[in-house]
């Protein structure tokens, strides 16, 4: 498997707009390229317990490297991720 640095670098702009526009108060996240699929990663502070959580889901490599330009392929991502993420603390809460 390999992948170009523009890959990587678009795929990793696009995971930030999405996990951005999900208004998280605070979270960090990693990127791990995979043959199909990327793993993301996700760390952040809890809505539950004060503390921090972590949470990792494979997404489709085409998806998130086309979820940079193509509007509804990003807001399919944001509608997943925001679900998968519903324990962890909002900017408004």
């Amino acid at each position: 498997m390999s992948i170009s640095a523009n890959e990587l670098v678009t795929a990793r702009e696009s995971a930030t707009v999405i996990l951005d526009g999900l208004g998280l108060d605070a979270y960090l996240f990693e990127l791990e390229p995979h043959d199909e699929y990327y793993e993301l990663k996700v760390e952040c502070a809890c809505e539950i317990n004060g503390g921090w959580t972590e949470l990792s889901f494979m997404v489709p490599k085409d998806k998130v490297l086309e979820g940079f330009d193509d509007l509804a392929i990003r807001q399919q991502l944001s509608e997943y991720l925001g679900k998968k993420l519903a324990a962890c603390k909002r900017k408004d809460d």
